[in-house]
């Protein structure tokens, strides 16, 4: 009995030597939490990836491991003019619905984003270059509060960054195999014909509102001009600038147009320096400069468009001659493919003894309708049929 209750008594004792220990090391705990070094702005920043370096990683076999933990500055739209950013932490990366181009690359990646308590994918091109604000960091810190989710530490943060980059480190130091180089370099193919492609298509609308602006500056110029030659015109030559002003502005932009103005602007010159008046003011020459700009453009414009359409045609298909191209691309690898398929029968055929080759039958006998009786059967003993007599030859007269 004596030795059970020395028992007890050693276990009741180290009982409280471990709750005493537990009780010590929260205590620690705690003053270490109070002791911890408040979360700054500048330790965020540090965790920051601005969007020039997710260009440079986003075809890296490694891109996921570099950016999860961290943290992106994520455009959210405008508010009273002004754009609007959140803080947002990397939790994952995903495939996007539908590719796009970031960079120089054309991608399907997007970033799994946390806010709060809330996640979603995001493509990249939102993420923002600049560093996070002083608003933005405490509007963060707001969020997590209201959605009771617990902020990273600093020492967290610490630990973040030193892993993000030792991740950098073996990424850089690895070596990148061919396979991803030509992935690489095929990509950014892509990406620039799709530029290409959609700079040239959106050609033909700049084309068309640079005409309608051409147009519509020429015909103000040209109106100015008419209207400034009939008001200093004699009255011998302001009913024909009045007849002329009345054309079409089709007819206006004919060379012959121009002529005839340029005649009569130059019969009021010679007639207004007879009568002693200088030539020409201050503001017709203006305005006359004004049209002689303005119709320069629009012929070096019109003379210069179908040699940009042509070039845009040939460098940029459309897409119905694409699906042609492609069309007769398939159907030549197609006809190809059939021949080597025919030559390859051809030779087992010719190499098989076995092989069964086509013949056409042929009859050794004929069988007459007396066969019948015998199931159609040929018979042996037939004998074969007497070719007919000659007739008898005729008498000799006596």
């Amino acid at each position: 009995r004596r030795a059970e209750e020395d028992d007890k008594s050693v276990f009741s004792s180290l009982s409280s030597e471990d709750r005493f220990g537990a009780k010590e090391e929260e205590e620690g705990r705690r003053g270490a939490e109070e002791e911890e070094e408040p979360l700054s702005l500048e330790m965020m920043n540090r965790m920051r990836i601005p969007r020039y370096k997710l260009e440079e990683w986003v075809m890296e076999p490694m891109f996921e491991e570099m950016v999860t933990g961290s943290y992106v500055r994520l455009g959210v739209g405008n508010y009273e003019g002004q754009a609007q950013y959140k803080i947002c932490e990397i939790v994952g990366v995903t495939e996007y619905k539908h590719a796009y181009t970031f960079g120089k690359y054309h991608v399907s990646k997007a970033l799994v984003l946390r806010i709060g308590r809330n996640e979603r994918p995001w493509r990249m091109n939102p993420v923002s270059t600049h560093r996070f604000t002083e608003a933005e960091f405490e509007v963060w810190k707001e969020d997590m509060a209201h959605d009771r989710a617990r902020l990273p530490t600093a020492s967290e943060i610490r630990d973040r960054v030193k892993a993000r980059d030792a991740v950098l480190l073996r990424a850089e130091k690895r070596e990148r195999t061919s396979e991803e180089i030509n992935a690489r370099i095929a990509n950014q193919e892509k990406r620039l014909e799709m530029s290409r492609f959609k700079a040239t298509q959106g050609l033909a609308v700049n084309q068309g509102a640079t005409r309608a602006k051409l147009e519509y500056a020429f015909n103000a110029a040209c109106e100015a001009y008419l209207a400034r030659l009939v008001f200093e015109a004699l009255p011998e030559l302001r009913r024909r600038l009045t007849k002329l002003g009345a054309k079409n502005p089709a007819e206006r932009e004919a060379a012959d147009f121009h002529s005839e103005l340029t005649e009569l602007a130059k019969e009021l010159s010679v007639l207004k320096e007879a009568s002693g008046e200088p030539n020409e003011t201050p503001e017709l020459r203006e305005r006359r400069h004004a049209y002689a700009e303005a119709r320069r453009a629009l012929v070096d414009f019109r003379a210069n468009f179908l040699d940009r359409r042509r070039q845009r045609d040939l460098e940029a298909p459309t897409r119905a001659a694409e699906i042609a191209a492609i069309n007769k691309r398939n159907q030549q690898e197609n006809l190809q493919m059939d021949i080597d398929q025919g030559n390859q029968t051809h030779a087992q055929e010719e190499q098989s003894v076995y092989h069964r080759r086509s013949t056409k039958p042929s009859m050794l006998w004929a069988t007459g309708a007396d066969d019948d009786d015998d199931g159609g059967r040929p018979r042996d003993d037939r004998q074969p049929t007497p070719a007919p007599l000659p007739p008898p030859a005729p008498a000799a007269p006596t």
